[in-house]
C-alpha cells in the first residue's frame, strides 16, 4: 500500500515538474479533499498522504522587487559662462540640412531640428520647438504661444531688424548677431544661456542712429534674462525695459555678463511717449557683472553701467568687473561702485 501511495504522489509531482510550490500545495490539498470523500480505508490513506505532502511544502515569502527608479541626472553647470566666451554653450550641436529661403511652420507642436535656413523661420502655430538651427530671424505670429528655441544661431547679416519677436517664448543657448535688436521680449519670455554680440549699428533711426537693444521689453509681464552674455551692441542698451506699448511687470535680469554695450548697459525708466503706462512694476537685478565701458561714449558721462528706475526694484550683488566692487543705485537710479 505504501509503495502505491509513493508511486501516485511521484506521478502527480512528475506531471507538474514546472509547477510552483503554491500550485503543488493547492494540488495536494485538493486531492486530499477529493479522496477524503471516499469511505474506503485505501482512499482515506491516500487522502492523508496528500494532506501530509501538502503540509510538507513550505511556500517561501514573496520577493518584493522595488521599482527601478532612473537616477536624476543633473547636467554639469557651466560656471565659466557667461564671463568666459570660450566656454560658450550656444549654437547647433549636430550637422544641419540646408533649407533655401524662409521656412514656415505648418502644424501645432511641430518640431524643427537640424536646419540651416537661409531666410527666416516664420512661426504660425502654437507649441513649436526649433532646435539645432541657423536662420536670419525667428518671427512668431502674435497670439501664438509655447515657442521654444534651443541651440541655434541667428545671424541677421546686417539686414534683419529683429532676431526674435515678440512674446511667449523660451530661448536657450541661442547666439544672435548682426541684427538691429536681438530679442523683443514683450511678456512671458525666458532667455537663458544665450549670447548676443556685434549688433548692426546704422546711422538711420531717431536721432540719426539705430537704437540697438540686446533684449528689449516694451510691454508685458514675466520676462527673465539670465546667464546671458551681451557684448558690443552699441545703440541703446544691452537690457532695456520701458513701458512704451503697455504696462510691464516682473522683469528679472540675473547672472548676466554685459560688456562694451549700449549707452547704459542696463536701462529701465518711464516712457516719454506713453507716460500713462508708468514705470516697470517689479524689477529684479542681481548677480550681474558689468565689463568694459564702451570706448565710443563721451568720457565725461561716467561708467554708464545702469540707469534703473522702477517700482519695487531689487538690486543685489551687481559687480563692476574692473574694480571687483559691488555697485549700488543712487537716488536717480544710476549705478555706482560702492
Amino acid at each position: 500500500m505504501k509503495k502505491l501511495l509513493v508511486i501516485i504522489i511521484f506521478l502527480t509531482i512528475g506531471s507538474n515538474l514546472m509547477a510552483t510550490p503554491e500550485i503543488e500545495k493547492k494540488l495536494f490539498t485538493d486531492l486530499a479533499a477529493a479522496y477524503n470523500k471516499s469511505t474506503t480505508a485505501v482512499n482515506k490513506a491516500i487522502a492523508k498522504s496528500y494532506s501530509d505532502a501538502a503540509a510538507a511544502i513550505v511556500i517561501p515569502p514573496a520577493v518584493v522587487v522595488p521599482p527601478v527608479v532612473p537616477p536624476v541626472v543633473t547636467p554639469p553647470t557651466n560656471t565659466a559662462w557667461p564671463k568666459d566666451v570660450t566656454a560658450k554653450p550656444t549654437g547647433p550641436k549636430k550637422a544641419l540640412m540646408d533649407h533655401q529661403g524662409d521656412l514656415n511652420t505648418t502644424s501645432e507642436n511641430q518640431i524643427i531640428d537640424a536646419r540651416n535656413v537661409t531666410g527666416k523661420i516664420l512661426v504660425h502655430n502654437n507649441g513649436v520647438k526649433i532646435t539645432n538651427f541657423k536662420a536670419m530671424a525667428v518671427w512668431k505670429d502674435p497670439g501664438k504661444t509655447g515657442l521654444v528655441l534651443e541651440d541655434g544661431i541667428i545671424d541677421g547679416q546686417n539686414v534683419t531688424e529683429n532676431a526674435v519677436q515678440w512674446s511667449d517664448y523660451t530661448a536657450r543657448r541661442v547666439e544672435v548677431t548682426r541684427t538691429v535688436d536681438a530679442f523683443k521680449a514683450h511678456g512671458e519670455t525666458l532667455i537663458e544661456d544665450c549670447w548676443v554680440h556685434d549688433l548692426f549699428f546704422s546711422t538711420n533711426g531717431p536721432g540719426g542712429f539705430s537704437h540697438n537693444d540686446g533684449v528689449q521689453t516694451s510691454s508685458g509681464n514675466n520676462v527673465t534674462v539670465r546667464r546671458t552674455r551681451i557684448a558690443r551692441t552699441r545703440g541703446n542698451a544691452a537690457l532695456y525695459a520701458q513701458a512704451d506699448q503697455g504696462t510691464i511687470s516682473n522683469v528679472v535680469w540675473e547672472s548676466n555678463y554685459i560688456t562694451d554695450s549700449g549707452n547704459y548697459m542696463q536701462y529701465s525708466k518711464e516712457s516719454v511717449t506713453a507716460p500713462q503706462f508708468g514705470l516697470v512694476n517689479g524689477l529684479t537685478v542681481k548677480n550681474n557683472t558689468f565689463g568694459k565701458r564702451p570706448d565710443y561714449l563721451d568720457p565725461t558721462w561716467g561708467y554708464m553701467m545702469a540707469e534703473c528706475r522702477a517700482n519695487n526694484i531689487v538690486w543685489e550683488n551687481n559687480i563692476q568687473e574692473s574694480s571687483g566692487k559691488q555697485t549700488k543705485l543712487d537716488s536717480s537710479g544710476k549705478a555706482n561702485p560702492v
